[in-house]
């Protein structure tokens, strides 16, 4: 059993170092053109040959287009959320209720509920904006500001950009879910 297990991780650590991710973000393609000079009437009376000049034109990248809001990237999206979310409620207060005595099952299963219910509105209110709102950095460096408090700003149209405002294609409203949960999650496994 031991060696199954150690054969398990060696192959997928020996997958995982293998992977190459690509940037295809930053690529941006030359083109290299070699043009030939006409010749003219006196390169051909006077005997010389024409001359032949290479230039190196570099492709000007266009202009990134607005991110949209895809359905596959929104689709899966809903699908990881609602799984985090069945990880806490059904699945976490059922485990910690089957280590109680059966007096303790029903308070035991409400601490992973009321975890669940606490959460989302102090997440609601400024967890969110406090996580991943856009703050000056003169006071706060590493915490959000209170731009979003109450989810200000927030629409189910408008597409989530991280603070070094790169644009993604899931709405910011289901960004905010999907964060929730985790912070739901890990509130619950400390009860």
């Amino acid at each position: 059993m031991k060696k199954s297990i150690w054969l398990a991780l060696g192959l997928s650590s020996a997958l995982a170092s293998g992977m190459v991710w690509a940037d295809t973000s930053s690529s941006t393609s030359t083109a290299t053109t070699t043009t030939s000079a006409p010749a003219s009437t006196s390169a051909a009376t006077s005997g010389t040959t024409p001359t032949t000049s290479a230039t190196t034109a570099t492709a000007t990248p266009a202009p990134a287009a607005p991110a949209k809001i895809d359905h596959g990237d929104t689709a899966w999206m809903l699908t990881a959320t609602a799984l985090v979310l069945l990880m806490t409620i059904p699945g976490l207060a059922l485990f910690y209720g089957g280590m109680v005595r059966k007096k303790n099952v029903l308070a035991t299963m409400m601490h992973s509920l009321a975890a669940t219910a606490v959460v989302t509105v102090v997440w609601v209110i400024a967890g969110y904006s406090l996580a991943f709102g856009h703050s000056d950095g003169a006071l706060m460096p590493y915490i959000g500001g209170l731009d979003r408090v109450f989810l200000h700003g927030i629409g189910v149209t408008q597409v989530w950009t991280d603070a070094a405002g790169t644009a993604y294609t899931i709405p910011e409203l289901l960004f905010v879910v999907f964060q929730m949960t985790f912070a739901i999650i890990t509130v619950a496994i400390m009860s």
